[in-house]
Parts: C-alpha cells; structure tokens; sequence
C-alpha cells in the first residue's frame, strides 16, 4: 500500500508519526484492543479540512480518537503534557490582561470578516453611494474620544457614557421624540474595542451597521460625556487658550501637516483627487487642481497654510457655538465594503505597541515559550549573560475592565467561514512480527468536489501563494481575493452560505 502524508503527498513514514506526537494533535488517548488475528492497530484518525476566508484558504489536519502507541504510563505523561499545553496558553493570555491577547484577535477577526462578508454579498453598495438609506444595512467605522484629559475611571466611562450611547445606536429608528427627531439609530449588529492613547485618555472604536449622519453623532456623544462634565472643562480650556484672539496651535498643525503630507504625497504621485471632505479641505483640493493645471506638486508650504486654516475654522465654529460641540467623533467613509473589512479587521485586531529589544537582545522560543537572551561581546566572542522569559511591556497603560464587546447575534455560531472536510483516515501501524513494522494512512472518505476546488487555487502559481505553517496547516492566498478562483460548486456554496448568514442577522437575503 503506498504511504501517503495527511495532504496526500509521499511522506517518510516513520518521520510524519514522529512529527505527528511531536506537534501533540492528539485530542484524546485511549488503550487499543487489536484482534488476535489482526496486526494492525489504529493509531489515530485524521481529518482534513479548508476552511475559505475571503482572501485565504486554510487547509488544516486535526487529529482524534486516538491510541497511544506506548505503554499505559506513556499515555499518562502525554495526557499531562497536553494540559500543561492547556495552561501555557492560559498563562500567555493572563499577560494581556487589559489588552487583547493573540487567541482573542483572531476570535474578533472571524466574527469581523465573516459578518462584514455577508453584507457585502447581499448589498448593492453601488447604489448606497448615491442615496443612503438610514433603514438599510451600510457599515460605518466610528472612533469616540474625550475632548480633554481623563478624569474618571474606564469604567465610570463605560458605565455612564458608553454603554448607553451604544443604547442609542441600537434604539428603533422609527420611534421619534417630542421634537419628531428619531430616537435612535436601527442599528441591528455592531462590535466595539477600547483602547487607550498615549496621553492615557481611554477611546472606543466602534463598527456598526447604520448610516448616522456625523453631526448628530458628535452632538449625542457630547451628551453623554457631558455627563462627566468633560464638554464644560474642554470649554473652559479653549476660552483660557482663546482668551485673546486666535493662536495657531504649532504642535496640532505639525501633526495635521503629517496628515496631509501623506494625502498630497499620494496626489503628487498618481496626479488623481483624493476622496476627502470638500468642506473641510476645500483649500487643499482647489491647491490639487492649481497644480494639475500647471503640471506642479503641492508644495510643504501649501500643507502648513491649510493646516492653519482648519484651525482657524474650528475657531470661529467654537466661538459661534460657545465650544460646546468638541471634535470627539470621526467617521471612516465607506467607499466599498471589501476595503472597509480589510481596514477594520487589521485596524481592531492590530497589537498592542511595545518596547522594543536593546540591540544586543534577541528573541528565542523553546517549548511553546519565548524568551529574551541577552547577550556581550569580549574580544570578538559572545558570551549570553542571562535568558529570562518573556513579558511584553506596553507603550499604554491597559484598559481597566471590558476591552471589547459585539451584538448579541454576532456570537452566534452561524457566524463562521465555509467549511469542508476534504478527507478522512487512519494513521495506523502493521506491528507483524514476520515483516517489519510500518505506518501508513489509510482513506476512510474523500470529498472531491472540495479537494478539486483546493487543487485548483493551489495551482494557480499567478495569483496564489502558498505558505506552510507547519506540518498540519498551509494556506493559498490571493490579494484579489479567493471567491473568483474557486470553482463554480464551491462558489455557489459559498453564496449561499453568506446568504444565509445574513438572512439569520436581518431576517431578509437582500
């Protein structure tokens, strides 16, 4: 019988067994009972599978129901070996308490990816673009901040400003006030990470599923953090700052020239307009077509003369509304939704900023476990002077209590990415005396629709690239996304799938 690995490829078969208990797949262990007149014995079971995400396909091996081939006390120290795996990674997790941790990044980017997908297979976002429905599905990316230095607890915040302008948002839109303005925004999915910034301030992003106008964003925000009095002591600042006319404020206009340099520099290169607010660039949008016109690039001057005049129509709006109205809002515009999951997901999931190594350290991983080595040099030889375990040390203070949170409805199950089980064997050992002893895999069932969708991208050296992880895991990925490369059964399939999770989300397929 040929010997096969558990990606079909010709495999050395006493090396993949070794590399199989090395990587501890094993899910359980159990005694083996082999027949008297059979001399073969079942060693495990081995499922593999391709998970498809919207850019990548995942194909992965698990290993189960299987017998330990060792003796009774073997089994024992390999079930003790499998639960100190178990609390390394707890452990790993206790680290960033306060901050997310790797395991819950990748939970969050799942739930992200998978919702933000199924909208945008179910939304003509074409016709979004002219005419926003506030009734109809349309994600907005949202970050929340405070207008001056923090003076209560994050949870104080979170309790008495947050969580009820999340109330807000997911109030019925249709509900009106005395006024006859809506009550609230409709929103049906949404997800939120804090964080905080450098000054300690404690912020918020938020993805939800409703176009909110920006101006009654801000307005409703302010309410709420007004609450804690932070409007009145922002007010209270830019009267003393202001108290005798208008001042360019250098270090918010160095930052802001940061900003635009990056936009202008885009606009040099390519010579084509920026998507940007025409109300609060307009200056530098009528510099862009000057120098179209005149076949030039935006000067460094140009970018510091704009800076200074957004400051100064922010200061004569403070003045008109008595600085009761802070910047404390900001609104990502979606200008497809593909690129918007992207951002998002690489934006909430992104790692926390730490210190970084002194030069003559470097990092070392032993036994699931990272370690600092640091090191000296004496006439040309290295000498380690000492190797600790490693704790990252944060940029930021950590956020004190919830970090994150989602609708109800995004911690369902539904909410996962396409799945197939591409085929199913046996690892097993010919332990006859007479011959000498081999493994091998035998096949239980193959499914050969998903394994020649699998084949197909993997082979399509073009557009795809193929990474191995390790022994049990590599993936094929494409910057123009998996969808157009799988196969026409597989691409149904997929459909549907974003079809129906979407129906479970809204109660409609469109």
């Amino acid at each position: 019988m040929s010997q096969f690995d558990i990606f079909g490829n010709v495999a050395t078969p006493k090396k993949a067994l070794a590399t199989a208990l090395k990587n501890s797949m094993l899910k359980q262990v159990s005694k083996s009972h082999d027949d008297d007149n059979d001399t073969t014995r079942v060693l495990a079971t081995i499922k593999t599978t391709a998970t498809i995400k919207p850019h990548v396909i995942v194909v992965s091996s698990k290993f189960g129901k299987a017998s330990y081939p060792g003796s009774p006390e073997e089994a024992a120290k390999y079930i003790q070996s499998q639960n100190s795996l178990k609390n390394l990674l707890q452990e790993t997790d206790k680290l960033y308490n306060g901050y997310l941790s790797p395991n819950t990044k990748r939970m969050i980017k799942k739930r992200l990816d998978n919702w933000l997908t199924s909208i945008s297979e179910n939304v003509k976002f074409k016709y979004l673009k002219k005419e926003v429905n506030r009734n109809q599905v349309y994600p907005t990316f949202i970050t929340l901040t405070l207008p001056d230095k923090q003076k209560h607890k994050d949870q104080t915040i979170k309790d008495r400003c947050f969580m009820p302008f999340i109330e807000w948002l997911t109030s019925a839109s249709q509900e009106v006030d005395r006024k006859g303005n809506p009550k609230g925004c409709g929103v049906q999915c949404y997800f939120w990470r804090a964080e905080t910034q450098k000054n300690g301030n404690v912020h918020f992003h938020l993805i939800v599923d409703r176009y909110i106008p920006y101006d009654r964003l801000r307005k409703k925000w302010n309410q709420y953090i007004e609450r804690l009095g932070y409007v009145t002591r922002y007010r209270q600042k830019m009267q003393f700052i202001y108290e005798n006319g208008f001042v360019v404020n250098t270090k918010q206009q160095m930052f802001e020239v940061q900003r635009l340099r990056k936009i202008a520099d885009r606009f040099n290169k390519t010579k084509k307009m920026p998507k940007i607010s025409m109300q609060r660039y307009s200056r530098l949008l009528d510099e862009m077509k000057e120098a179209t016109r005149l076949n030039r690039k935006v000067s460094e001057d140009t970018l510091y003369a704009v800076a200074e005049e957004m400051q100064r129509d922010a200061y004569f709006m403070g003045q008109d509304n008595n600085w009761s109205n802070p910047n404390t809002t900001d609104i990502k515009k979606v200008d497809n939704i593909a690129s918007l999951a992207s951002y998002v997901c690489k934006y909430i999931a992104k790692d926390v900023e730490t210190a970084p190594l002194l030069a003559n350290q470097t990092f070392e991983e032993s036994n699931g476990k990272k370690y600092v080595v640091t090191a000296t040099q004496e006439d040309g030889i290295t000498f380690i002077v000492s190797k600790e375990e490693y704790k990252p040390v944060f940029l930021v203070r950590k956020v004190r209590g919830r970090i994150w949170g989602c609708s109800d409805n995004l911690r369902s199950k539904e909410v996962e990415y396409p799945k197939y089980e591409l085929v199913e064997e046996e690892r097993v050992l010919d332990s006859d005396p007479k011959a000498v002893k081999k493994f091998y895999n035998r096949t239980l069932g193959r499914n050969y629709i998903a394994t020649e969708c699998v084949d197909a991208v993997k082979s399509d050296k073009k557009h795809v690239r193929e990474f191995r992880v390790n022994d049990f895991c590599v993936t094929y990925s494409s910057k123009q996304g998996i969808k157009p490369l799988l196969t026409k059964p597989i691409q149904q399939d997929y459909t549907i799938h974003y079809q129906n999770l979407f129906r479970n989300l809204y109660g409609t397929s469109t």
